[in-house]
Order: C-alpha cells, then structure tokens, then sequence
C-alpha cells in the first residue's frame, strides 16, 4: 500500500523520497464543450465530429493511469 498523499500542490511519497512541490497553472477551457462535442459525435455516429484525436485521447488516458500507479506504488511512472 502507498504512503502518498496530495495536498495543495505538495506531494510527498514515502519517507525515504524527497518532497516535491510544485504549482500547477489551470488552463483556461470550455471544458463543457469537449463533453458536449463528444456526445454530439456519438449521437451522430461520426467520430471525425469530435475535436480531439485518438492520439491525444489516448495519451489524457494514459496520463490519468501513470497517476493512478505512481500514487500505488510511490514512484515515478515514465510516460
């Protein structure tokens, strides 16, 4: 079981890691939209409707996923 926590921006692993902190600017979006692009690309079956690609999609995935395993096992995930 992991020893990580999170909380306003500093993480810290396990005793034997360093602390790291860090600040996380949030890019401005209409993240609604992308959710309403998607729904407009399945309800129409036509995935070329959506804004965002398989390759980008794919790797928003894969980025929430090494989180995911670097929180479980208090390392870090080459991406």
């Amino acid at each position: 079981m992991s020893t990580s926590q999170c909380e306003s921006h500093r993480c810290q692993g396990s005793p034997a890691q360093e602390t790291l902190t860090i600040r996380l600017q949030t890019v401005p979006g209409d993240y609604p939209a992308i959710y309403e692009n998607l729904a407009e690309a399945i309800n129409k079956g036509d995935q070329s409707v959506f804004e965002i690609n398989a390759e980008q999609a794919a790797l928003n995935i894969r980025i929430i996923e090494a989180g995911f395993q670097s929180s479980k096992e208090g390392r870090y995930i080459d991406i």
